[in-house]
């Protein structure tokens, strides 16, 4: 907790060394006690010691709102993923606050999917689309040729193409100084109100040349950036990963598509970093162009349920 000299509240140099000769050095400590309480052991007036504790209240305590309130907004801060299935796998789509981590093999079309997810967010005149570009994957021809075959106008690609901003990343800490100016630009413009949506294609990728005993360290700092982001700008965030297979020689037939598939998957970036998505998706390669998309962990989610996309020319299409 802060300390009482650093908190910004307007104390005397004598008040200060009253509370500290009384052993009240943190805002907690003053909060602790009545006014009562604090006028006794300082010797300060009662009314300084009220306006103050007024004040602590105004400064850190936030705002109270009702809880119907909340819902009503957290309904609101949904970004479709522009697959009707898949916003009924997630409760309407990409929810804001929230971090979602999609995962899959080398080719399993994660990649294509952050293309399709950009394209429909800045078509439904979401404000800001962030696309990191770690995995030189982004290729502005892919987008304009899914709206060309769905007959979009040139204005609908010009609209698509200013709203993304592609970031060219080539290391981990360059991803974490991004996401430290996009906080302070955000805040500092008043644009944190609006509901905003970053693709990160693909952490893994990053992460590949970090030392395996740097790595817990680096994630937990990119982790607790991101979170603060998410929820003080109204970001959802989206991020890419590799799965790998622990055990190659044990497999196991999925009973919705009858194929047989490692029995113990695992997702990259080593075990600190499971528990940083609020959703995981596994997507996975059928027959064909087609894609199974599963919820593969989640608190808020069933676990296990699972959505079927084909991928084409046109996009991405629910089935």
């Amino acid at each position: 907790m802060a300390r009482l000299e650093n908190a910004d509240l307007g104390l005397s140099e004598s008040s200060i060394v009253k509370l500290r000769s009384a052993g009240i050095l943190t805002v907690y400590d003053f909060m602790s006690l009545t006014c009562e309480e604090l006028v006794k052991k300082t010797d300060m007036l009662y009314e300084l010691v009220d306006t103050l504790q007024k004040t602590i209240v105004t400064k850190f305590g936030g705002n109270i709102e009702h809880y119907l309130d909340v819902y009503s907004q957290e309904r609101k801060d949904v970004i479709s993923t522009g697959l009707s299935c898949l916003d009924n796998l997630l409760d309407g789509g990409f929810h804001c606050r929230q971090i979602y981590e999609i995962c899959g093999s080398s080719s399993a079309g994660k990649s294509q999917l952050c293309h399709w997810f950009a394209m429909h967010a800045t078509l439904n005149d979401l404000s800001q689309v962030h696309y990191v570009d770690a995995s030189r994957q982004f290729f502005a021809s892919r987008i304009q040729m899914i709206l060309d075959m769905r007959k979009a106008s040139v204005t609908d690609f010009a609209k698509v193409m200013s709203a993304i901003k592609v970031h060219q990343v080539h290391r981990i800490h360059d991803l974490v100084s991004l996401f430290h100016e996009l906080t302070t630009t955000w805040i500092e413009s008043e644009s944190s109100s609006n509901k905003k949506l970053i693709i990160i294609d693909s952490l893994s990728l990053l992460c590949a040349i970090v030392p395996s005993t740097e790595l817990t360290q680096i994630l937990c700092s990119f982790a607790s950036i991101c979170r603060y982001l998410a929820n003080r700008c109204r970001v959802a965030v989206v991020v890419i990963n590799r799965v790998r297979a622990e055990q190659r020689d044990s497999m196991l037939t999925d009973k919705s598509s009858g194929k047989s598939v490692p029995l113990n998957f695992q997702p990259s970036l080593g075990k600190y970093w499971q528990g940083v998505p609020n959703v995981r998706l596994l997507i996975d390669p059928l027959e064909r162009e087609r894609r199974e998309i599963r919820v593969w962990k989640s608190t808020l989610l069933e676990n296990g349920k699972c959505c079927f996309v084909d991928f084409n020319d046109e996009g991405i299409l629910p089935k």
